[in-house]
C-alpha cells in the first residue's frame, strides 16, 4: 500500500513540473500572435503605424495603387499610404521594376532627380533605333551609332550601395558622433575606395545587350540635325 502511495505521489508531482513548461510554451505562441495577429508577414507595429487593418491580411494590398504592394512596401521601408515616397516623380512600385531606389530621389547620386532621367526599360531596339519606356511615364527614342557609350552596371553592386544606404541611416538614428574631426581622414580614404569600386563596378556593354525589357539606369539623348541620337546608355544587369 505504502509503495503504491509513494509512486502516485510522484507521477503527480512529474505532472506538475510539466505546468510551466507548457505555460510557458503557449505564452510564447500567444507573443508571437500578438505581434502579427493576421499572419501576414507584416509586424502590427508597422501595420498601425499606417493605420492598415490588423485583422485582415495585408501582404498583397496596394493602398496608394503604386504597383508594390504592402508586403513590398514593408521590405523597402516606403510609405503604403505614399505612391512616391521620394517624391522625386516616379511612383515606388515603378522605380523599384527598373532599377531605382524608391527611397532615394536620386539613386545614382549625380544631381539629377531620378523623374527626371531617362531611366526604365529597353521597349524596342532594332539594331539602330532604341525607344526606351520611361520609369516616369512616356517612352523615349533616339538612334544608336558608334559614337553611343553603352555601359553595364551589376544589379548586385546597385542593391548593395541601397542597403548600406539604408543599414547606416538606421544605425546613426538618433546617435551623436563627437568624433567626426578624428575619422575625418578615415571617411575621405573610404570615399576614395568607393569611387574606385564604382568604376570597376562598370563595364563596357554592347548593342547586343539592349535587349527588350533591359533595365536601363540612365541615358544621355542628343539632339542632331539628323535627329535624336543616344550618347550613352547605362543598363543594370
Amino acid at each position: 500500500m505504502r509503495r503504491t502511495l509513494t509512486i502516485a505521489v510522484t507521477a503527480l508531482a512529474a505532472a506538475l513540473m510539466l505546468v510551466p513548461a507548457a505555460a510557458q510554451a503557449t505564452g510564447s505562441r500567444h507573443r508571437a500572435s500578438a505581434a502579427d495577429r493576421n499572419r501576414d508577414r507584416i509586424p502590427d507595429r508597422w501595420e498601425r503605424r499606417y493605420r492598415l487593418s490588423l485583422k485582415v491580411k495585408q501582404t498583397r494590398r496596394d493602398q496608394d495603387h503604386d504597383g508594390l504592394n504592402n508586403l513590398g512596401e514593408f521590405r523597402a521601408k516606403t510609405n503604403p499610404r505614399d505612391a512616391d515616397t521620394d517624391n522625386d516623380g516616379v511612383e515606388d512600385g515603378d522605380e523599384g521594376n527598373h532599377g531605382l531606389n524608391p527611397k532615394d530621389d536620386d539613386s545614382d547620386d549625380d544631381g539629377v532627380e531620378d523623374g527626371d532621367e531617362n531611366a526604365g526599360k529597353v521597349l524596342t531596339f532594332n539594331g539602330t533605333m532604341l525607344t526606351i519606356e520611361l520609369a516616369k511615364g512616356g517612352t523615349v527614342s533616339g538612334a544608336v551609332n558608334d559614337g553611343t557609350e553603352i555601359e553595364c552596371e551589376h544589379a548586385e553592386s546597385t542593391a548593395n550601395a541601397s542597403r548600406e544606404e539604408e543599414s547606416g541611416d538606421d544605425e546613426n538614428e538618433g546617435d551623436d558622433n563627437d568624433e567626426g574631426d578624428d575619422e575625418q581622414g578615415e571617411n575621405e580614404q573610404g570615399n576614395n575606395e568607393d569611387d574606385e569600386n564604382d568604376e570597376d563596378d562598370e563595364v563596357a556593354c554592347s548593342k547586343a545587350d539592349l535587349v527588350i525589357n533591359a533595365i536601363v539606369h540612365e541615358a544621355e539623348l542628343k539632339v542632331t540635325s539628323g535627329g535624336p541620337v543616344f550618347t550613352e546608355v547605362e543598363l543594370v544587369k
